[in-house]
């Protein structure tokens, strides 16, 4: 079976911490910083109150740390993340899209996946991020696709919203189109 569109993706250390940043959980994060904030900011005035310089100076201190320990511990962790994940560090996707499924190949595995698989799929200005789950993503760089690649992701973005793709699950039966696939030939670049 042939494919209807290709690309590949060098999946680099910034490759990798935009992935991160457009398809993280940020919210989290922000709602236990401004919780925290709001009882520093308490510590604070009440030590403003009693006239306690002890509270006043902690407070101060944990006011101005907790944002900059906010920003700089995600970043130390992302950066270990992608150093010590060997089967996505400094790799190369190579990525054919059919009518109904997708097949990515790296120098360590071949997968195919159905498009009604993938949890979501994030657009931004220059990338797709197919989610299979929260852990597993493939990068797709806007830059190295053909248009009509784009507008079908496009479109597979918004069925995908809409609940119109059905999982390899609701299919039931062995996906003959996804079996083809696996053996048409296509290896590394």
């Amino acid at each position: 079976m042939k494919s209807l569109y290709r690309t590949a993706t060098p999946v680099t250390a910034e490759e990798f911490r935009k992935m991160s940043v457009a398809t993280g959980s940020k919210s989290a994060l922000i709602s236990i910083i401004l919780v925290l904030e709001a009882v520093m900011a308490g510590l604070l005035a009440a030590g403003i109150r009693s006239n306690d310089l002890n509270r006043i100076e902690m407070a101060v201190i944990l006011l101005i740390l907790l944002p900059l320990v906010a920003y700089f511990v995600p970043r130390f962790m992302l950066r270990r993340s992608y150093a010590t994940n060997e089967s996505a560090n400094n790799v190369v996707l190579t990525i054919w899209f059919y009518k109904n499924f997708f097949k990515v190949h790296s120098r360590s595995a071949t997968s195919v996946v159905r498009y009604g698989d993938l949890q979501r799929i994030v657009e931004t200005k220059d990338h797709f991020y197919l989610m299979l789950d929260r852990n597993r993503v493939v990068i797709v760089i806007k830059a190295n696709c053909e248009p009509g690649l784009i507008t079908m992701l496009q479109k597979i973005h918004a069925d995908l919203a809409d609940g119109k793709l059905k999982t390899s699950a609701e299919l039931g039966a062995v996906d003959e189109e996804a079996e083809e696939a696996e053996d048409d030939g296509h290896s590394a670049p």
